[in-house]
This record gives C-alpha cells, sequence and structure tokens, in this order.
C-alpha cells in the first residue's frame, strides 16, 4: 500500500507538468509559421540587353534602380508570370573601345555575343553562362577576324557557326562572307564555305539541335529553308515555299522563329500603307521538314492557312515587324513603332493565348528561355503573441534553401492596409528583427522575400501580436510561473502522502500480547 502511493508522486508531478504546458500554450505561445519544403516551377523568361543613354548614371527596370556609369550596359531577365526583374550582367564600354552584348538563347542554353571594336578592328566573343546565377560556363572567345559576325550567326551543339560580313577593300574590292565554325572552348576557328559558293546564303538559324538557313525574297514571294550539315556547311535538305497572298496583298515584312519542335513565320502585310496592316503567323512541325507536308504540292494558300496559329489587326499604321523569338510553344513578337519603341506581344501556340509584354524603353534583342525555379519555404513568427505597449517583440524567420539578400517586413495595425517598416538582412539563410510595439492594438506581421537567380520571390503567413494596457505574463514570466507551479504540486503530494502515513499510525490497534505456553502438568 505504501508502494502504490509513493508512486503517485512522479504521476502527479508529471499531470503538473502537462498542465502548465498547455496553459502556457493557449496562453502565450509565440506565433510561427512552420516552414514547408520547398518545390521547383518551370517560368518562361525574357532576356535583353538594356543600356543607358544621356549621360545618366541608372536604369530603371521593373520598379528598381540599377546604378550603371553612361558608359555600361546590362542583361536583364524578366519573368512576366512573376513580374520580375534582374541584372543578370553588366558590362563596360568605354569610349576608346566601344562595345555591346546581346543575348541568344537556343535549346534552353543562355549565351552573350559581346561586340567590340579598338579603332576599326571588330572582336566578336560568345559565352555560354548559367541563365540563373551569371557565371559562365565556355566560350568560344578570340574570334578576332576584323569583322562584326554578330550579324549572321547561330549557336548549334556547344559550336558557333558565323558569316564574316561583306566589305569593301580599297584594294581587293568585295571581301568577306565566308562561313566559321568555332567550338566552345576553342581558341581556332575552322573555315567551312567560301563567298561564292553556292550553298552559302541565307541568314543562320538553329532549332532542335539542327543548323538552317533561312531566306525570303519579298519580290518573288519565295521561301528557302535549307538544313545544313553541320560538318561541311553545305545544303544538307532544302525546302521552298511560296508565300501566300491576303486579299491579293503581298508579303511586305517578315521574321523567322524556332525552338526545339517547330518553326514559326511570320509576315507582315500593308506595312506601309495609310490603313493599319496585319500580321499573320504561320507553324509547321520541325520534324516534318523535308517530308510530304512540305512539298511542292503543298504551296497553295489552303497550305499557309491551315497553318496559322496567330493573326493580328495592327491599331495604328507606322508599327513594323522587327523581330521574334520562340521557346517551348511560347513567341514573344517585337513591333517597331515610329518613335523606335518597341511593342511587344508574347504567344503560346498551346492555348492560342496572346499578351500584351511590357518591357523597359531601349530593351534590345529579347529572347526566350525557360527557367526551372525553386519555390522557396519562407517563414516569419513572433517572440511573442501578447504584449504590453512600449515591449520589444523579436520578429524572426528563415528561408529554405538557404539564401542572402533583404527581407522587407510589413505590418498592419487594427485591419488597416499592411505598409512596409522595416527591413532584416538574410545571414545564412535567416533573419531577425527586433521591434517595439509602439501601442495598444492588433498588429499582423507579414515579412517578403524578392526573390534572386535561384529563387522565386516569396510572402509569409500573417502572425498576430496583440498589445493591451493590462499586465499580461510575458513569455519569461510565464516559464517562472509554470517551475514555481510544478515545485508546489509536488510539494503538496509529498505532504499529503506525508500526513495520510502519519495519521494512519497513529490510529493503528496494538499488536497481540505473546501468549506464554503453560506448563506441563506435575509429576503425579
Amino acid at each position: 500500500m505504501r508502494r502504490s502511493k509513493l508512486k503517485l508522486i512522479p504521476c502527479i508531478a508529471i499531470a503538473a507538468l502537462l498542465l502548465v504546458f498547455v496553459s502556457f500554450t493557449a496562453i502565450s505561445g509565440a506565433s510561427s509559421v512552420r516552414a514547408q519544403s520547398s518545390e521547383t516551377q518551370t517560368y518562361l523568361a525574357i532576356y535583353y540587353q538594356g543600356s543607358i543613354s544621356g549621360g545618366t548614371s541608372y536604369i530603371t527596370v521593373g520598379g528598381e534602380t540599377y546604378s550603371l556609369s553612361s558608359s555600361e550596359g546590362g542583361i536583364f531577365c524578366y519573368m512576366p508570370a512573376l513580374n520580375t526583374t534582374t541584372l543578370v550582367q553588366s558590362y563596360s564600354s568605354p569610349s576608346y573601345s566601344p562595345n555591346y552584348m546581346n543575348p541568344y538563347t537556343v535549346d534552353n542554353h543562355l549565351f552573350l555575343v559581346q561586340v567590340w571594336t579598338g579603332s576599326t578592328a571588330w572582336t566578336t566573343s560568345y559565352y555560354e553562362i548559367n541563365p540563373l546565377s551569371g557565371s559562365q560556363i565556355a566560350s568560344a572567345g578570340g574570334v578576332n577576324l576584323d569583322d562584326s559576325s554578330w550579324s549572321n550567326y547561330a549557336i548549334v551543339n556547344n559550336s558557333v557557326y558565323y558569316v564574316v560580313p561583306l566589305t569593301y577593300d580599297v584594294l581587293s574590292g568585295w571581301v568577306g562572307g565566308e562561313l566559321y565554325v568555332q567550338q566552345f572552348g576553342s581558341s581556332t576557328h575552322s573555315y567551312l564555305l567560301s563567298s561564292g559558293n553556292a550553298d552559302n546564303y541565307g541568314q543562320l538559324y538553329s532549332a532542335g539541335g539542327m543548323l538552317f538557313r533561312i531566306q525570303i525574297d519579298t519580290k518573288t514571294q519565295v521561301i528557302d529553308i535549307n538544313q545544313i550539315d553541320l560538318a561541311t556547311g553545305k545544303i544538307a535538305r532544302m525546302q521552298q515555299l511560296n508565300l501566300p497572298t491576303v486579299n491579293n496583298i503581298t508579303l511586305s515584312n517578315w521574321c523567322w522563329a524556332a525552338d526545339n519542335s517547330t518553326f514559326y513565320i511570320a509576315g507582315q502585310y500593308d506595312e506601309n500603307a495609310q490603313t493599319p496592316g496585319i500580321i499573320y503567323m504561320d507553324s509547321f512541325s520541325l520534324a516534318s521538314f523535308g517530308t510530304d507536308n512540305w512539298t511542292a504540292d503543298s504551296l497553295t494558300s489552303d497550305f499557309w492557312n491551315s497553318n496559322i496559329v496567330y493573326t493580328d489587326s495592327l491599331p495604328t499604321t507606322g508599327l513594323h515587324l522587327s523581330s521574334m523569338d520562340a521557346c517551348d510553344g511560347n513567341v514573344l513578337i517585337a513591333l517597331m513603332t515610329a518613335k523606335g519603341t518597341y511593342d511587344y506581344t508574347l504567344f503560346n501556340n498551346t492555348s492560342g493565348n496572346a499578351t500584351t509584354v511590357q518591357l523597359p524603353a531601349g530593351a534590345q534583342t529579347p529572347q526566350l528561355l525557360e527557367l526551372t525555379m525553386t519555390i522557396p519555404a519562407f517563414t516569419l513568427q513572433s517572440s511573442d503573441s501578447s504584449v504590453n505597449p512600449g515591449q520589444v517583440v523579436t520578429l524572426s524567420g528563415s528561408i529554405t534553401p538557404s539564401a542572402h539578400g533583404t527581407v522587407i517586413l510589413y505590418q498592419s495595425v487594427n485591419g488597416s492596409s499592411f505598409q512596409e517598416f522595416a527591413n532584416a538582412t538574410l545571414t545564412n539563410g535567416t533573419y531577425s528583427y527586433d521591434y517595439t510595439i509602439p501601442g495598444v492594438g492588433n498588429y499582423t506581421f507579414m515579412a517578403s522575400f524578392a526573390g534572386n537567380g535561384q529563387l522565386t520571390p516569396a510572402q509569409s503567413s500573417g502572425v498576430a501580436v496583440t498589445s493591451a494596457q493590462q499586465p499580461i505574463l510575458t513569455d519569461s514570466l510565464l516559464y517562472i510561473v509554470a517551475a514555481v507551479v510544478v515545485v508546489a504540486v509536488i510539494a503538496v503530494a509529498v505532504l499529503f502522502l506525508f500526513l495520510r502515513k502519519r495519521a494512519a499510525s497513529r490510529t493503528l490497534p496494538p499488536p497481540p500480547s505473546p501468549q506464554m505456553p503453560s506448563p506441563p502438568p506435575p509429576p503425579s
């Protein structure tokens, strides 16, 4: 019986601890958000060249200002779905050696083509970079042929194919036009075709690991699409299509683009008319190139009409079809206005939807690329959920995967709109900020992370903190109270058992007297 009563002591202590813990959690319990595992998502990105002019020292893109000197430019990445813009790489263009850099995307790879000159000699270098971090992966630098080969080039299978433009030499007349190839990581180039070779004509394009040369004659309304042998530079397969007329109006301007699976050909009609013109875009399967679907028997208006995927009646005159690029079923169409600015339309070949894209004034050579980004797990918590006015609470959190940067903190008081009130610095993926609650009220805090080259923007859940005039047990006091309660409960339990034991010892009857054995009877 005594042992069973003694066993009640730890049971009572444990029950007391549980009671205090539940009460502590219900009364105080710091507000927090548990971190969830991060996820990955594919986003469409637009890379473009942005430069400054007029002697300014900054460029504003996506609401953010980048400090650049008057001789600098940069390659920017804009993701429409996230409405975010980041500076991928900047470059300098001093007066003694002016240069610029253009992005080039193909088969989910990002390249930068840099062209600069020292007096009259042009040099072109090609770099593959990580589209998220901007770090260099490989290069085909040192292409120094006193030319501007950037005007006609294509990159396919880790090699750059380029045509040296024709230039006039006083002694030799017109020179240039040769086709060359150079592998990334190599410092030498290989000669493929002379300028007079019958196969050496048309603009170079690459798609799906193949090299093409395209030429459209707007006078005869004929388009030549030739697949090029990668080893020799000669035509391996050729296709010739007659461009259709629309309402007896011939094509006046054209652009071409391709992704891994599809050709896109856009034509502009009535470009110089007094009334707005029309844009038509056709798509053709890359796998069907050179098959019966692309034979001379199909060169009819029905052939083109069956492949039209996009039409647009231009809202005003003076819009010029300038460029286009494609990636995984998305096509970005650029129209140049009479003022030299650009209107951009993004067309999705799967959904058939076309949306307007806003790029800053002066954006050049936009290129499409799909990026796999990480959606981070981003948390915010408060050290206290109930405080007195003037008390300091610690707002802290973390981001997974770990990142550096700035966290913006927002607050809402009594249901008002959220307002930015402080910044916190991410260090090894965590941040912390001490905030003094100014007065009585219901406060809700949120945090946001702008994202970077690897992580998408993120926003935390709301964290509530109540501030009241009456004294409130803070977390530290609650811990002290909890300890006192536990000790008191144990002491009461021990005292109770002690008193029970003492009372029991007083009421027990005396033990019976020992009985002496009877003496034996006397002898008779």
